[in-house]
């Protein structure tokens, strides 16, 4: 994956090995070397959570669960394209 590459000088500074993006605004879910725990960080900075979970099992079960509800069973997207990133309130979202 291209953004692992690029990401591999602040994975070494930063201890995180990242595991997705968004397209929306590049993003990044890292997984913690050290402790296992995912985080979104708000576009590309890894000083800004957007959002946090304990284990790489909650992060999955958490975010499939919510992003099932944010598209029709033929997967179009119901919701503007911000909102599919984590950690925006439901009642932004139209």
């Amino acid at each position: 994956m291209t953004i692992n590459r690029e990401f591999a000088v602040s994975r070494a500074i930063h201890g995180r090995t990242c595991i997705g993006s968004s397209s929306y605004d590049r993003s990044l879910v890292c997984i913690d070397d050290t402790n296992e725990t995912i985080t979104c960080y708000r576009g590309e900075n890894l000083d800004v959570e957007r959002k946090a979970w304990p284990s790489l099992d909650t992060w999955l079960t958490e975010e499939l669960e919510r992003l099932a509800l944010l598209f029709s069973p033929e997967g179009k997207r119901l919701v503007a394209e911000e909102f599919v990133l984590p950690g925006l309130e439901k009642s932004k979202a139209h």
